[in-house]
């Protein structure tokens, strides 16, 4: 079974906190049907953040933390802009993650 990580994040509050709530749920069905397993410890959220700046997200920090640990191999988000609204901010974390992901794999080809 694939062990997975769930992000969530509304930027103001204007929004209604329970959208985080709302984002979790559908990221744990999504997750059952991929069969993929969600650890608590690895739901990670951002609440009134915005998601221009990355270094003032705590919970997206923790997340990168917990990836560079290897504590999981994938992470759901029920729309690409909960992680990364900055295009520079998204290709330097793909980036990151698929050198973890390639250093994890023995004998692969990770150019």
């Amino acid at each position: 079974m694939l062990r997975a990580a769930i992000y969530a994040r509304y930027s103001s509050g204007l929004q209604r906190p329970t959208s985080i709530d709302d984002q979790i749920a559908l990221c744990t069905d999504t997750a059952s049907r991929f069969e993929c397993e969600i650890a608590t410890e690895h739901i990670y959220s951002d609440e009134e953040r915005s998601g221009e700046i990355v270094e003032l997200r705590p919970g997206y920090q923790r997340l990168l933390q917990a990836a560079q640990r290897r504590e999981f191999e994938a992470i759901i988000v029920e729309a690409q802009d909960r992680l990364w609204r900055n295009q520079a901010e998204m290709h330097v974390a793909l980036r990151r993650l698929s050198l973890l992901r390639c250093a994890n794999l023995l004998g692969s080809n990770c150019d």
